[in-house]
């Protein structure tokens, strides 16, 4: 899965430096990765575009409740998600996701749209 947060400036939406590597490799973590190819920073929205690589972040196969967890650095307003499949090869997706946020990396809530959790 590849992924990429965006939030509203003073003239329009702009992306939250995930793809532009704004945001340093050091900020991701995950549950989890595959192998060396499907580290957590291969995650980022095109990241084949950037890096030559069929690769995305990819979780182990066994593992229940997993993520992707990224520290913006500071507390941002978040509009908006936008995730993509990982590879040319061997296509794989992301079917649901919640999306949690927290301010100290420990105690995380999911956000809610409409009174209660999405599932996206």
């Amino acid at each position: 899965m590849r992924v990429e947060l965006y939030t509203y400036g003073k003239a329009s939406p702009g992306d939250l430096g995930i793809v532009s590597g704004e945001i340093p490799d050091t900020h991701f973590n995950a549950s989890s990765y595959q192998c060396s190819h499907c580290q957590p920073p291969r995650g980022r929205l095109w990241f084949d575009k950037i890096a030559v690589s069929i690769y995305g972040w990819c979780v182990s196969a066994s593992i229940q409740n997993s993520y992707l967890q990224i520290d913006l650095g500071h507390i941002m307003a978040v509009t908006g998600v936008v995730t993509q499949s990982r590879g040319k090869i061997t296509v794989r997706w992301t079917k649901t996701y919640t999306v949690e946020y927290s301010s100290d990396g420990t105690t995380w809530t999911p956000y809610k749209d409409t009174g209660k959790a999405d599932t996206k």
